[in-house]
């Protein structure tokens, strides 16, 4: 079996585990109900755990930190695990810092890379830009017996790039699988984190990304 037919095997294997049980499917899913689900007027902090597969080297690599989001439109990631990083979108703006090695990089988003559209994901969700998710992908939405399905591929490349967004009916976000051309995957498991305030996260969010633009 080829790399490309594990990977494939794998996302079936997925998608199968989530419509094995049949219930009654909700008339209101939908990516405006989804988009409706995701958006806060406050700031939010979401943990994740993460983790990738690499197909060509038979390995695995996990790591696990925060996400947050601002009523402003920053999304800032904080990788807490194997080793702490951050990165954040800001408007079109990214950024990316490695405290441990002092490195720092600034780039725009740029609508047919790969890599932004990786990123790209993670914002139109966490900030609810239904009409960023819609311009930037071709997008399927699917209800399944127990939850929603919502594959994406790029409009502006045909890079082999596929991204799997899921959760459970009338519910958020819980599942993102990155699926690459060479068969790699990465999939996120998503958490809201009910523990800290607003006002706590617009307070974390100025202290890293300060330290992420180097201010």
């Amino acid at each position: 079996m080829d790399g490309c037919t594990g990977s494939m095997n794998r996302i079936s294997l997925f998608v199968f585990s989530l419509c094995f049980i049949s219930y009654d499917i909700s008339a209101d899913e939908s990516i405006s109900a989804l988009m409706k689900r995701m958006h806060s007027d406050v700031a939010v902090k979401i943990s994740y755990q993460e983790k990738r597969t690499l197909e060509l080297f038979d390995q695995s690599w996990q790591g696990s930190g925060n996400m947050y989001s601002t009523a402003t439109g920053i999304m800032l990631r904080e990788q807490l695990q194997p080793r702490r990083l951050l990165m954040a979108i800001n408007k079109n703006d990214l950024f990316y810092y490695d405290p441990d090695k002092k490195i720092r990089h600034q780039g725009k988003m740029q609508e047919g890379d790969p890599v932004t559209l990786q990123f790209a994901v993670f914002q139109a969700l966490i900030n609810a830009d239904e009409e960023l998710l819609r311009r930037l992908y071709n997008i399927e939405f699917i209800k399944k017996t127990q939850r929603w399905l919502m594959t994406l591929t790029s409009k502006q490349t045909d890079s082999g790039l596929r991204i799997i967004v899921s959760g459970p009916l009338s519910k958020k976000v819980d599942t993102i699988i990155i699926e690459q051309a060479d068969g790699d995957l990465t999939e996120f498991m998503l958490a809201d984190d009910n523990t800290v305030t607003s006002e706590q996260v617009v307070n974390t969010v100025k202290l890293l990304y300060g330290e992420l633009i180097g201010e």
